[in-house]
């Protein structure tokens, strides 16, 4: 082999090991339905087979909803939330409130009765989000983007059931009365994982650009030296 393919080999052997690793980060979206929903009322009654989920806070029945979903099968780092609900019935302007659920979810899908502390857990504890709803919400779909705390809680239940809580307050009013079981209802996830992915260093791109000029350069040399001849 002569001089300046051997130039150019070395060059470009030279280029490929001094190519560093960049992080590429690559986001996987989960849409997930509801698997139950419902309400505990300030007396702590919920029946298992009631999937309405009316909220009120109010001067009557206090009722504060719930909703499930199942995050069996998901893995990786939870990068943003949102969920997605159906107002059906809203009779007032007022502030619905999503907040975290202690409660394990097969007691929480239970139910019975004089389970004051699950009715109080339902709309108590870490906040999620808030949004304010009139009568003009009524029979639409609102989403709201969940919180860093509610990513962290989500994050801590992958693999598993996920269950998040809700008040709405506005005295006298109700929002999602007359509700029932409902696939709109919707929690999506997006979570990131990271990959190596090869890029040059400025410095190799220099060494490459240097190496080519140095082989253009021995041509014309050689060039020059085949016509003086």
């Amino acid at each position: 082999m002569s001089l300046w393919p051997r130039l150019l080999l070395n060059t470009l052997t030279c280029a490929a090991l001094c190519l560093s690793f960049a992080v590429a980060a690559q986001a996987d979206t989960f849409t997930l339905i509801n698997t139950d929903s419902g309400w505990y009322d300030g007396s702590g009654f919920h029946n298992s087979t009631n999937t309405n989920y009316i909220a009120a806070e109010n001067d009557g029945p206090r009722y504060r909803n719930f909703f499930v979903f199942d995050l069996s099968g998901l893995s990786g780092t939870v990068t943003s939330a949102s969920i997605q609900l159906y107002t059906h019935t809203v009779t007032g302007t007022g502030t619905y409130t999503l907040y975290d659920v202690s409660t394990g979810v097969p007691m929480l899908v239970a139910g019975g009765i004089g389970l004051t502390s699950i009715h109080n857990d339902l709309g108590t504890g870490n906040a999620f989000g808030s949004i304010g709803l009139t009568t003009s919400n009524a029979q639409s779909l609102f989403t709201l983007t969940l919180n860093a705390a509610a990513i962290a809680d989500i994050q801590s239940r992958l693999g598993g059931q996920f269950a998040i809580g809700g008040r709405f307050d506005a005295p006298s009013n109700y929002v999602m009365g007359f509700s029932n079981f409902d696939p709109r209802n919707q929690l999506t996830i997006e979570t990131g994982t990271t990959v190596p992915t090869a890029v040059p260093e400025p410095a190799t791109m220099l060494l490459l650009g240097t190496g080519l000029a140095g082989v253009a350069a021995k041509v014309r040399r050689r060039r020059r030296s085949r016509r003086e001849g």
